[in-house]
């Protein structure tokens, strides 16, 4: 699709240009949250029950739902102008800010689509006079939507209002950085996109394929009263509840619960074999070791002499990596061979296969503190996804192999993230003052086990792919750890 307008503010002229052979428009649920104040600035906590998408390494963008309203956030280092494209049935609005407020308005024809309404601008005002306030007033009533200005409030935040009317449509947000006009950040960030200066068009061709569906979906950290989604499956997890850290079962359900081994000394860390047929787990006999047994707990075979830990199972079945602490391992299971696959200047652990065998993520302080890795699984050099000075850990991938989940303290205690395998899309998953540990996602990656201690000791929880339909699986006084969700 080519497409361009020309902004308000100099240079800020942008147009975007799309395959039209797109992917088709990726689903993206969006929380409830509190109504977010269109004032120009993302005041402390106004966002923490929002969305959060990185657009770049500066740019974070915001996104939740109150009363029939989508409440959009930005923050930026500098000053930015922002396109919000909308498609409903019929036609296709822009809805821009910059130095004021315009909606353009395209309607379709033939293959093509038509400019019927070109901008406006209104909402100059840079305070908050009570003239100011009832401009902006009334354009949200008139025009269904109303953005803070470039001018209004604080530099490099922006906000925008706008009245959904429960119909479903497609969504497409640019942002363009006013200091670095031919730098435009797209959410989707699939978009494919170009700079080129110019007035907007009388006729373009707009291919939506690229574009967002929202769809809006209740508070994410509600209780189970909000949600009437179950997940499917069996999950094994280690848990404390009978004295001792044994490996157990339980479905998906909350229903099933089964001890799996009864030994006096410590099981945990269960991993599935691709087949479903067979849990390996680490057992300290004394040292931590790695075994694997049939999935009632019967011929355990011991698979590591020396002192190994969080064992993962290859998609094909023949090997098992694992950590020691200052290195990564492999072990193959008929022929008895271990290879080296990485020596550590740091701590490194949790090792996790890409489902289709060719890289592994894991966790490592290399660099000085806690990052996502992915290299090669036959070794190599590892290269770093995460580069926060914070901690990330415990990274796993999705069923389709797009998207690694992990935990992070970034924001000030650990959550739950997903990211993009090539280490964009940054989404924070969990938004809770307690600590949001260890997610392993579901066969059709639809859902996320986790551990969070919200209840005052570590419990197993389990929640749809995006935040939503939070579920408590445990509740026992004992701790409930290390979830893997048993394949289909």
């Amino acid at each position: 699709m080519s497409f361009r307008w020309a902004a308000p503010l100099a240079a800020a002229a942008i147009a975007m240009i799309g395959s039209s052979a797109a992917a088709p428009p990726a689903t993206v649920c969006i929380p409830a949250g509190a109504p977010a104040t269109i004032d120009g600035s993302l005041e402390y906590g106004e966002w923490d029950d929002a969305l959060v998408v990185l657009l770049s390494d500066t740019v974070t963008l915001y996104m939740k739902h109150a009363d029939g309203m989508l409440f959009l956030g930005v923050r930026a280092p500098t000053m930015g102008v922002g396109n919000l494209l909308i498609a409903s049935p019929g036609e296709i609005r822009v809805l821009h800010s910059s130095a004021a407020l315009g909606t353009a308005v395209y309607e379709p024809v033939g293959d093509a689509w038509l400019l019927k309404r070109d901008f406006t601008w209104k909402c100059r005002g840079r305070d908050f006079s009570d003239a100011a306030v009832a401009e902006r007033k009334l354009f949200l009533e008139t025009e269904g939507w109303v953005a803070s200005t470039a001018f209004l409030g604080t530099p490099g935040d922006m906000e925008y209002q706008v009245r959904l009317n429960g119909e479903s449509v497609a969504m497409l947000f640019l942002y363009v950085p006013v200091s670095s006009p031919e730098s435009v950040l797209s959410w989707p960030a699939t978009a494919e996109q170009d700079v080129i200066p110019g007035p907007i068009p009388s006729v373009a061709h707009l291919d939506t394929t690229q574009w967002a569906t929202p769809t809006l979906v209740a508070a994410r950290d509600a209780g189970p009263s909000s949600c009437s989604e179950t997940p499917a499956g069996t999950i094994a997890f280690s848990s404390s509840r009978d004295g001792n850290t044994d490996i157990y079962m339980i479905s998906a359900d909350g229903t099933g619960l089964q001890r799996v081994t009864t030994n006096s000394v410590q099981d945990l860390e269960p991993c599935w074999s691709p087949d479903g047929s067979r849990l390996a787990y680490q057992s300290r006999r004394p040292a931590w070791q790695i075994y694997t047994m049939l999935a009632d707990g019967s011929d355990e075979e011991e698979v590591t002499s020396r002192l190994s830990w969080s064992p993962s199972w290859s998609p094909d079945g023949l090997s098992l990596a694992y950590a020691t602490g200052s290195s990564i391992r492999r072990v193959f299971l008929v022929e008895e061979r271990l290879d080296v696959l990485l020596y550590s200047s740091g701590d490194c652990g949790r090792p996790t296969w890409s489902p289709d065998g060719v890289l592994l993520a894991f966790h490592s302080n290399a660099a000085g503190n806690q990052d996502i890795y992915v290299m090669d699984a036959r070794g190599g050099t590892p290269r770093r996804l995460t580069q926060e000075p914070s901690r990330e850990l415990h990274a796993t991938w999705s069923p389709d192999g797009t998207h690694l989940a992990f935990a992070s303290d970034r924001d000030g205690n650990l959550e739950i993230y997903t990211i993009r395998a090539d280490g964009s899309e940054l989404t924070r998953i969990t938004n809770h003052p307690a600590e949001d540990i260890l997610p392993a996602w579901s066969p059709s990656g639809d859902w996320i086990a986790f551990v969070t201690n919200r209840d005052g000791n570590r419990e197993i929880y389990t929640m749809r792919f995006d935040g939503s339909c939070v579920r408590r699986l445990t509740d026992n006084p004992g701790e409930d750890m290390y979830p893997a969700w048993k394949p289909e």
